[in-house]
């Protein structure tokens, strides 16, 4: 549950304290408060956790764990990479039918058939700008393409449901579009470079701009939407926010990452994980207890769900690192399970696919897939 029992009166919590490890950004306690405007719904979130990478990791007994404690079964399946693209990947999505669609730097979106590799089923191009971000529509045969053009940008969405794809519909948001989340209404939310959260009813063949959220003051280049449907926007502003897309307006804001946030996530539980160039990932729940440690060793610029609870994130290092975010101690860090290493540049987007895979997008021009663990 994400929210407490409503009230008349706004309860503030107290503020998260984060430690940062010796060795890490220096061991003075910091402080990340949660604020949010006067609503009738109090935002009691804390910072959960902090992740840490596998060797300063100990048990909530302060042990550190076995080697054969990670399992060893994430990696690289070579056969199935994906090539195609020629410059970086920024953008991932999930289609019907296990397909895969990948966005790049120069506005080419390719679809795969990640079941047989090989090259692309079929090449999307005429965004005119970045495709930053990818998102299925309900009905899992319509892709939208998130552009963003220097200022300006706009959504394409495609049907990928014929051969060849046709073009549907081109929905100007007057900014660049950098992130795509699907609301429960089965409405599209956009963030974007002046800040604004859009949000896009799309039609069969047409759709437009409604509502506009205003709040941030930076580019919103991650989203996410809660149990429950509230939607969680992550900016260069260093701030979430969360907001209910049904009274459009922001019902709690929080605070704690000293640089811009990237991605952001919800996990199997339902707490949120963001990750910030301030190099943390961290996990946000209701929950009054705080455990934090030493945040990770560099920036991240993805993260997924895995189906087994954990979390991944790929980040400008070439890594994917996966996490055992199990709610189990009460004072100890976040252990790193698995590193995969393979990409030659920065991984900029992960997707979960069916059959216990996980594709990922980098600056290197690649697409892989990876075996997860049954």
């Amino acid at each position: 549950m994400l929210w407490a029992s409503s009230v008349a009166v706004v309860a503030r919590p107290a503020a998260a304290t984060l430690r940062s490890a010796a060795g890490g950004r220096g061991s003075a306690a910091q402080q990340a408060p949660v604020s949010g405007p006067v609503t009738t719904r109090p935002a009691p979130f804390n910072c959960h956790r902090l992740l840490q990478i596998p060797n300063t990791s100990p048990t909530c007994t302060g042990q550190r764990l076995p080697r054969h404690h990670y399992p060893l079964a994430y990696e690289w399946d070579d056969k199935l990479e994906l090539r195609g693209h020629d410059r970086c990947v920024c953008s991932l999505a999930l289609l019907s039918g296990g397909r895969l669609a990948s966005g790049d730097l120069s506005g080419i979106v390719r679809l795969w058939d990640t079941a047989h590799g090989g090259k692309a089923t079929a090449v999307l191009g005429g965004h005119g700008g970045v495709v930053y971000a990818l998102a299925a529509l309900r009905d899992g045969r319509r892709l939208a393409a998130g552009v963003c053009a220097g200022e300006g940008g706009e959504i394409v969405v495609w049907d990928t449901g014929v051969v060849p794809p046709t073009r549907c519909a081109t929905i100007d948001c007057g900014s660049g579009v950098w992130a795509l989340a699907i609301l429960r209404d089965g409405r599209l939310a956009a963030g974007c470079y002046d800040g604004g959260v859009r949000l896009v009813e799309v039609g069969v063949d047409t759709g437009a701009v409604t509502v506009t959220l205003k709040g941030h003051t930076g580019i919103v280049a991650a989203l996410a939407v809660l149990p429950g449907g509230t939607l969680a926007s992550g900016s260069a502003d260093k701030t979430v926010r969360l907001w209910d897309v049904g009274a459009r307006g922001c019902v709690a804001t929080l605070v704690g990452h000293s640089n811009r946030v990237r991605a952001l996530v919800v996990l199997r539980d339902g707490r949120l994980a963001s990750a910030s160039e301030d190099n943390s990932v961290r996990l946000w729940d209701v929950a009054t207890r705080v455990c934090v440690d030493e945040g990770y060793n560099y920036w991240v610029r993805t993260l997924a769900a895995l189906s087994d609870g954990r979390l991944a994130s790929g980040s400008g290092d070439n890594t994917i690192q996966v996490w055992d975010t199990a709610d189990t101690c009460t004072a100890a860090a976040v252990a790193a399970v698995a590193v995969l290493k393979g990409h030659t540049d920065s991984i900029n987007a992960l997707q979960v696919l069916p059959g216990s895979r996980l594709a990922s997008g980098s600056s290197d021009g690649k697409v892989r897939l990876w075996r997860l663990p049954p």
